[in-house]
C-alpha cells in the first residue's frame, strides 16, 4: 500500500469510529429525551396547559430526531466502510447490520458523572421551586388572614340601625 493510500484508510477508519460514536451518543440522547417525554405524558394527563403539551410535542420531536441523527450517523459509517473496503479490500471489516463504537469506560464514567451533576442541579433546582411555594403560601395565608381581620374591623357597629 502507497504511503498516500495509507494516509486515505487512516482517515477513513477515523471517520468510521467518529461516526460511530455520534450514532452511539445519539442513541443515547434519544432514550434520554424518551424518559423524559414518557415524564411529561404522565405529569400531563388531565390538563391542557399550553406550555405543557408544547414541551410534550417537543420531546417527541427531540427523540425522534435524536434516534434519526443515531440511524443516519450508523448508515454513513457503514457507507464509509464500504467505500473503503473497495479501495483497500480488507482494511474494513464490518459486521453486517451492527454498528461498531461501543462506548470506552472513560467515555461512560464522563457520561455518568455528566448525568449525576445534571440529577443534581435538576433536584436542587426542584427543592427550590418548592421552598418558594411554601413561602409564597405562607404569605398568601398571612395575608388572607389580615385582610379578613381588616374586614372585620371596618365592618359597622351594631350601633348602626341602617347598616346590615
Amino acid at each position: 500500500m502507497s504511503d498516500l493510500l495509507g494516509q486515505v484508510v487512516a482517515q477513513l477508519r477515523s471517520t468510521i469510529d467518529r461516526l460511530d460514536a455520534i450514532a452511539v451518543q445519539a442513541a443515547r440522547a434519544a432514550s434520554d429525551v424518551t424518559e423524559g417525554h414518557t415524564r411529561y405524558v404522565t405529569v400531563g394527563r388531565g390538563t391542557d396547559h399550553p406550555r405543557l403539551r408544547a414541551a410534550v410535542g417537543q420531546s417527541r420531536t427531540g427523540a425522534d430526531k435524536a434516534r434519526r441523527i443515531a440511524r443516519l450517523s450508523s448508515d454513513a459509517a457503514r457507507n464509509v466502510a464500504d467505500f473503503l473496503n473497495v479501495i483497500a479490500p480488507g482494511s474494513a471489516p464490518r459486521p453486517a447490520a451492527a454498528p461498531s463504537g461501543l462506548p470506552g469506560g472513560d467515555d461512560l464514567l464522563t457520561d455518568s458523572d455528566r448525568r449525576d451533576h445534571a440529577r443534581d442541579r435538576a433536584r436542587g433546582w426542584v427543592t427550590r421551586s418548592l421552598r418558594k411555594a411554601d413561602d409564597l403560601k405562607e404569605h398568601a395565608t398571612s395575608a388572607t388572614d389580615k385582610t379578613q381581620k381588616l374586614i372585620k374591623g371596618l365592618r359597622p357597629r351594631e350601633w348602626c340601625t341602617t347598616c346590615p
